[in-house]
């Protein structure tokens, strides 16, 4: 039987967390500021390394969920998550599937129900056939790779969508600002919903932020540097809006929306060039536009529309991998219970 790493488990992150999160190109997802979100939001950060004798070999960065409840409820009750998948050095795939396994062992010693290992930004995707006991949800992702000229980011889109967007950039009135008040966070999410009211009419719906979370989205990332948004203006009447969770040098699409006016204008289009643009002249080297669900890229398919949207910017296609499993067991079970029950 293969030996699997050794998996230090810490609820603090060790002091050369983020030199090493850099030197293995983890994303905001892995981030010691991302775990400081996590505690803000109620769940506990739980730090997964794998080291030899010399430096870091692997590192995940979980959390565990239903803190909220009152001690000794919680320990019985709560779940495991991560939201991308770890990093190895060498990107070696043998190597990572070892580790992902050696983490599930140890955290099933923690006795939590289930397990939800979600693959946003992940720079390594799980073979299925490695984790047959999880429920699989498929997604794609699109890199766009940032340059400190844009034109050279404009040149990786297809011929035919950047003659469109240069028309449409051309004829446009719109202005697009950065904007770092919780007022803009309460208007992207109002956008939001008039977002999913249009696809709504075309059978499609999602889950959209509530007026509750505009402060915890602001405090929480806005204000602390960890999100960006940027909103598109005409005449100072705000008309589309995107949220970017950013690290300083590569940002991950995780909100957007757009008044009925907006669409009119091709707000959409032109609030994320621009939001690109701004990117490029900060620095940064990559923008992830975010997920849609593997079955979007079937023309037939209500979700299509969203996957050319983001495709569109002429990133690479990523195929990404999301698991999620109940963990077997009668403590698990009696927990599962508890929660229905109340």
């Amino acid at each position: 039987m293969k030996t699997l790493p050794k998996v230090l488990l810490s609820r603090t992150a060790p002091s050369d967390w983020e030199t090493s999160r850099l030197a293995l190109e983890g994303s905001f997802y892995l981030s010691e500021a991302y775990a400081g979100v996590l505690a803000a939001q109620g769940c506990e950060p739980v730090f997964l390394v794998w080291r030899n004798d010399t430096q870091v070999q692997g590192m995940a960065l979980g959390f565990l969920t239903d803190q909220w409840r009152g001690w000794p409820i919680r320990l019985f009750v709560r779940n495991f998550r991560w939201q991308t998948h770890p990093v190895v050095r060498g990107r070696d795939h043998d190597r990572w599937t070892d580790f992902v396994k050696a983490i599930l062992k140890r955290i099933e010693s923690l006795r939590v129900m289930a397990i939800t290992l979600g693959s946003e930004d992940a720079r390594e995707n799980p073979e299925v056939g490695d984790f047959s006991d999880f429920t699989v949800i498929r997604r794609w992702e699109f890199r766009v790779a940032l340059d400190a000229d844009p034109a050279v980011v404009l040149g990786r889109i297809a011929a035919r969508k950047r003659t469109y967007l240069r028309a449409a950039l051309k004829a446009s009135q719109l202005i697009v600002r950065e904007m770092r008040d919780i007022e803009s966070v309460h208007r992207l999410i109002d956008f939001q919903h008039v977002s999913r009211e249009r696809r709504r009419a075309r059978g499609e719906d999602y889950a959209v932020a509530t007026a509750r979370s505009a402060e915890m989205i602001f405090e929480n990332y806005v204000k602390k540097g960890y999100g960006r948004v940027f909103c598109s203006f005409r005449d100072n009447q705000p008309l589309s809006g995107v949220l970017l969770h950013c690290d300083g040098r590569s940002a991950y699409y995780t909100m957007s929306g757009c008044s009925a006016e907006g669409f009119q204008s091709n707000a959409p289009l032109i609030t994320v060039w621009k939001a690109i643009e701004m990117l490029c002249s900060d620095g940064y080297r990559e923008l992830n536009m975010g997920g849609v669900g593997a079955s979007a890229s079937d023309p037939a398919d209500i979700g299509h529309g969203l996957y050319r949207f983001k495709r569109s910017f002429g990133g690479s296609e990523v195929a990404c991998v999301s698991l999620e499993r109940e963990v077997p067991g009668i403590q698990a079970y009696l927990a599962r219970r508890f929660v229905e029950a109340r």
